[in-house]
C-alpha cells in the first residue's frame, strides 16, 4: 500500500478553497449592506412618524381652540382667538421646519423638522385642511389632517 504524501495542500485545493472564501465573504458583505440600508430607512422612517405626531398634535390641540382660521398666504396658516390680548398665532414652513409664532409675543417654536411641504385650505363650511409632507433620506410621510366643524367668524 502506497502513502499519500500530506505535508501540503496542491494547487488545484488552494484554488477552490479560495473561491469558496471569497464567496462567503462576498455574500455576507451583501446581506451586511442590505441590512445596513433597511436600518437606515427604518431609522429615518422613525424620525419622520415621530416629527409627524408632533406637528398633529401641536395643529389639532390649536385649531380645536380657535375662534377663527385665516390663510396668511401659501404654507401660511392663521388662528385667530377670542379676547382683546389673545395672541394670533402661525404656522408656516421655515428652512425645512414647521413653525409656529405667537404674533403679539414674537414667540417662535420649532414644532417638527424634515418638512418637505406644507399646504393649509378652507373650505366655506368652516372646515380646515393641513396637508404636509415629511422627508428624510428615502423615508417620507405624508399627514392629512382634516377638521370638519365650523368654525365661529372664519374667513376665507
Amino acid at each position: 500500500m502506497k502513502k499519500l504524501d500530506e505535508r501540503g495542500m496542491t494547487l488545484l485545493e488552494l484554488l477552490i478553497a479560495s473561491a469558496i472564501f471569497t464567496f462567503l465573504i462576498s455574500s455576507l458583505a451583501g446581506t451586511w449592506g442590505s441590512f445596513s440600508r433597511t436600518m437606515e430607512y427604518l431609522n429615518d422612517r422613525a424620525y419622520v412618524d415621530r416629527e409627524s405626531r408632533v406637528a398633529r398634535a401641536y395643529l389639532s390641540s390649536d385649531l380645536l381652540l380657535a375662534d377663527h382660521v385665516t390663510l396668511g398666504g401659501p404654507g401660511v396658516l392663521r388662528l385667530h382667538y377670542r379676547g382683546q390680548n389673545s395672541p394670533v398665532v402661525k404656522y408656516q414652513k421655515s428652512d425645512g421646519h414647521l413653525v409656529r409664532v405667537e404674533q403679539k409675543g414674537g414667540q417662535s417654536i420649532g414644532i417638527a423638522r424634515y418638512l418637505e411641504q406644507a399646504n393649509f385650505t378652507l373650505e366655506p363650511d368652516g372646515s380646515v385642511g393641513a396637508s404636509l409632507s415629511f422627508k428624510r433620506g428615502i423615508s417620507r410621510v405624508h399627514l392629512n389632517l382634516y377638521l370638519s366643524f365650523p368654525l365661529t367668524g372664519q374667513s376665507v
